[in-house]
């Protein structure tokens, strides 16, 4: 058996007057310190449901500082949708408290939590936090209930006043339509919703288009329903005065006469009567009215305004209409002018010498270089040869009008002639005049018909057939003709003699006679005393290389005789002829230099029946 020894270890405080040292408040001082120093209380909140986006009542909580020394706050936070406020400053002195206000304010439906945090000099103490969202409800109120405009005059539009939608409900609210009844009408800022808490803005104007006590209603369809404020207004009447133009211009009149009137219409459009004060109008014109002293509302009166020029040139005035809404004008213009006056440019028309037969045109402007107008009755001519186109009459010239002819001399015998233009008209000289000479001259003119000639082609040193050149005075005077001549290969024979007489013609026949192969030209030259000697026909041929055949004629009868034609002696012939030809010749121009050409002829009876051919003959071109 073991012996087990016990060591006990005994404290044995052998001093009275240490343990008389060892004070009371030491020892209370060490049992505070054992204590927990904070303790939040309580320790979870619970909101139960809140309506989503809206905030609930404040929870509290509260902390304590139970130990001896001072506690240091460094933060206090409530996470999720929790939120706090607090009276706890940065430190609470030992034995103080503080209260922390936590609220929930849900975003979404259903459970949420959350945690308040306290951190401080002793730590981090935390509260749980527990809540639930639920769903909300918009709310709908208008503001003010009703809107009273003041007076206003009629057909005008009075300050908007405002109306506030708020939806105080914890959903957004649903606008369907707003609308103002009556003579009242609605702007505003709400859209189409109106989120939870959020209001907007209804601006109603009053525009009156009848007089007395007018009434409507402002509306607001939403999800709550139909909101409503009372609209009420007085419409007024006034009279209105408008003219119907702003100005009057008259037409050119003659100084010391009345013009024909023209009319303005004084109009109230209002809806109480215009009282009309006077009416005048200022300078050179006059008035007469149907106005009197009083225009009933809806009601329009004439005013006839005449122009009755003292002197020539511009001259303004002015319409005025003074009456209960004011003074109303018309701009008043005319020109006073003096009696309508013919001029022409030129004054006057010399043609100098023209050739009888030929013609000579001026144009002439014609105009009124007074004030009103002149109207042309009648034209009327003196004067062989003369004629005017582009007058016609009856014809009114305004004031400062003008207009444009033609005057045409046109000489039928030599002599001088004086004659003019008369206008008989109403203008300040009735018996117009525009005086108008030329002296007819006799001259020779000549032409030559046609202006060119063209022959075909033509064998070398043969004459061709003449073609003809007719030349003819068309003048009022003899021709005399100082030659008449060809040039180059062209000859020319004429039955002119020395002298063609006015009005006559005679012939001039050309003939080519080619001297080489190829182009040639010349010119048929007349010599003459009249204008543009010497005139001339421009002649142009072909020089080309032929044979000439010819045999003995048949003594029978016979509708005449064929022509072939081989490259080669003896043939094959090709027929040159494309039926008999009676001549016994034929001048063959189809040929070429330096061919040799193999010829046969043959006799076709009057029975068409043809011989065989004739001997061989052949040519060479060099």
């Amino acid at each position: 058996m073991k012996r087990i020894t016990l060591l006990a270890v005994l404290f044995v405080i052998t001093s009275l007057a240490f343990a008389q040292n060892f004070k009371s408040s030491a020892i209370s001082s060490n049992i505070n310190r054992m204590r927990r120093p904070i303790s939040l209380s309580p320790m979870s909140l619970s909101f139960g449901s809140q309506p989503i986006n809206t905030t609930s009542a404040a929870l509290s909580v509260n902390l304590p500082n139970n130990s001896n020394d001072t506690l240091t706050l460094t933060s206090i936070s409530a996470s999720g949708n929790f939120a706090e406020t607090n009276d706890c400053g940065s430190s609470l002195d030992p034995g103080d408290n503080c209260t922390i206000s936590v609220t929930f304010t849900p975003t979404a439906t259903g459970s949420q939590s959350g945690t308040l945090s306290v951190v401080d000099s002793a730590g981090t103490q935390t509260v749980a936090l527990y809540g639930k969202g639920a769903s909300g409800a918009a709310a709908a109120a208008l503001s003010p209930s009703s809107l009273t405009f003041s007076s206003r005059t009629i057909n005008t539009t009075s300050a908007a006043q405002t109306v506030t939608l708020t939806n105080s409900g914890s959903a957004a609210l649903s606008v369907t339509g707003i609308s103002a009844s009556g003579n009242f009408a609605e702007t505003n800022t709400c859209g189409s919703s109106v989120a939870a808490g959020a209001n907007c803005t209804i601006s109603v104007t009053f525009t009156p288009t009848a007089t007395g006590a007018l009434s409507g209603t402002l509306s607001v369809v939403d999800t709550v329903g139909t909101q409503t404020v009372a609209l009420s207004g007085t419409g007024t009447g006034v009279a209105t005065a408008t003219l119907s133009v702003s100005s009057l211009t008259f037409s050119s009149q003659l100084v010391n006469t009345t013009s024909t009137a023209m009319s303005v219409t004084l109009t109230n459009s209002g809806s109480a009567a215009l009282s009309v004060t006077g009416i005048s109008a200022s300078g050179n014109f006059a008035e007469t009215n149907t106005c009197g002293t009083s225009l009933a509302a809806g009601a329009n009166c004439n005013i006839e305004v005449t122009f009755t020029p003292t002197t020539a040139g511009t001259l303004s005035g002015t319409l005025s209409v003074v009456d209960s809404v004011g003074t109303q004008t018309v701009a008043l213009s005319g020109a006073g002018a003096t009696a309508g006056t013919l001029v022409t440019s030129p004054a006057n028309i010399a043609f100098g010498n023209v050739t009888t037969g030929q013609s000579s045109s001026q144009t002439v402007t014609l105009s009124n270089s007074g004030g009103t107008p002149v109207t042309i009755s009648s034209l009327s001519l003196s004067g062989s040869g003369v004629t005017v186109t582009g007058l016609t009459t009856p014809l009114t010239l305004g004031a400062s009008g003008y207009t444009s002819f033609t005057v045409t001399f046109d000489p039928t015998s030599a002599g001088s002639v004086s004659g003019g233009v008369y206008l008989t008209n109403n203008g300040s000289t009735p018996s117009f005049e525009l005086p108008v000479t030329g002296t007819g001259v006799a001259v020779a003119s000549i032409s030559l018909s046609p202006t060119s000639l063209s022959f075909a082609n033509q064998g070398v040193g043969t004459t061709s057939a003449a073609q003809s050149v007719t030349l003819t005075n068309s003048g009022s005077a003899t021709l005399t003709l100082s030659s008449i001549s060809a040039s180059g290969s062209f000859a020319e024979t004429n039955n002119c003699g020395s002298t063609v007489a006015a009005g006559g013609s005679c012939t001039i026949e050309v003939t080519l006679t080619p001297t080489a192969q190829g182009a040639t030209g010349g010119t048929l030259a007349v010599a003459d005393n009249a204008t543009g000697s010497p005139q001339s026909v421009t002649l142009a041929g072909t020089g080309v290389p032929e044979i000439l055949l010819s045999w003995n004629a048949d003594s029978g009868s016979l509708n005449g005789y064929n022509t072939y034609r081989s490259t080669v002696s003896g043939g094959p012939y090709t027929k040159l002829t494309s039926s008999p030809q009676a001549p016994s010749s034929y001048t063959d121009l189809a040929v070429q230099s330096g061919n040799t050409y193999y010829y046969v002829v043959t006799a076709v009876s009057t029975s068409n029946v043809e011989s065989g051919y004739s001997n061989q003959a052949a040519a060479t071109i060099p």
